[in-house]
């Protein structure tokens, strides 16, 4: 018949009933006729099996009698939503978000978490949302920081540029909404570190070029942090300071008898430098040392001539 339409409703599904393109009704599952010839009515029919609800008519529609077929989440400006589909965690609500949801099929249940002050995640929640799969994985990248800290480093939280907290080994994880978080991994391990040949004038004039390993290792992190931009850089130049400092007090026979004495010199003197500042210098070694322009000095130096000597082939 002319104008009649016919609406089927499943039972996993409602239609929206607007007439005149205005809010009309929520319709129940089943079958609807309408007598409709001048088109002035429609009929969108939604799937309750996907419980989130956009519309840009969502106001008048809970106004218009439509409320009691939704939940309704508002969130305050300092609260975050986490959302559980059938006691699973599987989404993400932002500080002031508001959504609705249809009340049928999946179970949707919000958890609100007050950001103001703690905005840390309970461990448990943190090691699903860390490893969350798509969609969810997208919607945790936006609104959470996670770090794994190792067993042979601590880790420093930086919030909004200021050091916060020292975070342990283990699984860590934060809320970023309305502020800016970073963390930043510190190796607890001792290190080794070369230092480049550099060239070095001894106390007679002679030049030298010789390079450093050291052991090293930062002790008091916070510490460190605090006072030094790089930690690796600070201790490569005052192993430098320390080993021109000790070269040019030395004269070239007094640098190449006792190489053992020079080493612990230097680990002293740089020790003594980084200390201050959260780092340790364990050990130096002195090695390359290579001589420039070494052929006049044969006569006049009886160790470089017997260290010639000693190298030279059979």
């Amino acid at each position: 018949m002319f104008g009649l339409k016919r609406v089927q409703i499943a039972r996993h599904e409602r239609g929206l009933l607007f007439h005149e393109r205005s809010f009309a009704a929520v319709l129940e599952p089943g079958v609807r006729w309408f007598f409709d010839p001048l088109s002035r009515t429609e009929i969108e029919v939604r799937d309750l099996t996907v419980p989130e609800f956009e519309h840009p008519q969502m106001d008048f529609l809970l106004a218009a009698g439509g409320a009691e077929h939704f939940q309704v989440v508002e969130l305050e400006d300092r609260e975050v939503g986490l959302v559980y589909k059938n006691g699973k965690i599987a989404g993400v609500l932002a500080p002031g978000r508001r959504q609705l949801y249809w009340r049928g099929p999946v179970d949707v249940h919000v958890a609100r978490y007050d950001i103001s002050k703690d905005f840390e995640i309970p461990s448990g929640i943190a090691k699903v949302l860390a490893r969350a799969k798509p969609p969810l994985a997208a919607q945790v990248a936006e609104a959470v920081t996670a770090v794994e800290v190792p067993d042979t480093a601590i880790g420093l939280l930086m919030v909004d540029g200021e050091l916060m907290k020292v975070l342990g080994p283990g699984l860590h994880a934060f809320w970023k909404f309305q502020r800016a978080v970073r963390i930043e991994l510190v190796d607890r391990r001792v290190q080794a570190m070369e230092v480049a040949g550099q060239e070095l004038l001894t106390r007679d004039w002679v030049n030298l070029r010789i390079g450093l390993v050291a052991l090293w290792q930062a002790v008091d992190v916070v510490r460190a942090r605090g006072a030094l931009t790089n930690f690796v850089d600070f201790a490569y130049k005052e192993l430098q300071f320390a080993l021109r400092e000790a070269v040019g007090n030395r004269t070239l026979d007094e640098v190449l008898a006792d190489r053992g004495i020079l080493d612990r010199e230097l680990g002293a003197a740089a020790h003594a430098k980084v200390a201050e500042h959260g780092l340790a210098i364990h050990s130096v070694g002195v090695k390359d040392v290579t001589l420039l322009h070494t052929a006049p000095l044969m006569d006049e130096s009886p160790t470089l001539l017997r260290m010639k000597q000693l190298t030279a082939p059979n």
